[in-house]
């Protein structure tokens, strides 16, 4: 090799002009697209509603509907799709599947917590602990999924559980669940 030459170290590549031939020192990385954080908020909300008004039924029957394309039903309305973090590809059936049941018991806990009292939802202890304790707990872990939008990932902290990501869904090949969103940057 020429004195001066710098090589490409994923494939050996020589450059004569060092300059020219700068190797970046990060790993690439990419660009998966997430959405803002009063988007996600958004879409937290059109699912309340959409679940609320369908009494809950409607928005399951939604939502498996829906299964293949990985979106929940606000989702679905305003076009956004669930992916794998790290691959951006369309997040796994188990991932979206865990995804929307935890999602669904939330809901659930909150709407049922609500109407009959949040001590009669599990009744699992005594006085104290199904009247303060598991409300205030499941209340605050609740709480704390949702305001996690606004931590730099945008994620809310089911989706950094289970490593998924929101994205915007335009050119998505649904078929062979190709990435989504940016390339690489």
């Amino acid at each position: 090799m020429a004195p001066g030459a710098a090589t490409c170290g994923g494939c050996g590549t020589a450059s004569l002009n060092p300059v020219s031939a700068s190797i970046p020192t990060a790993p690439v990385t990419f660009s998966y697209g997430g959405v803002s954080s009063w988007e996600r908020i958004l879409g937290i909300t059109i699912d309340v509603v959409l679940a609320a008004v369908t009494a809950g039924i409607g928005w399951l029957v939604w939502t498996a509907v829906l299964f293949t394309k990985r979106q929940t039903p606000a989702g679905r309305l305003r076009d956004k799709v669930v992916v794998d973090a790290r691959t951006a590809r369309l997040a796994s059936p188990g991932k979206y599947v865990a995804r929307q049941v935890v999602l669904a018991l939330m809901f659930a806990y909150l709407v049922a917590g609500f109407f009959w009292g949040f001590g009669v939802v599990l009744d699992i202890g005594g006085f104290w602990i199904n009247t303060f304790v598991i409300p205030i707990t499941l209340s605050v872990v609740i709480a704390v999924d949702i305001l996690w939008v606004f931590l730099p990932p945008r994620r809310r902290l089911i989706d950094v559980i289970l490593r998924t990501n929101v994205v915007e869904g335009q050119g998505i090949s649904y078929l062979d669940s190709s990435p989504v969103g940016g390339g690489v940057s």
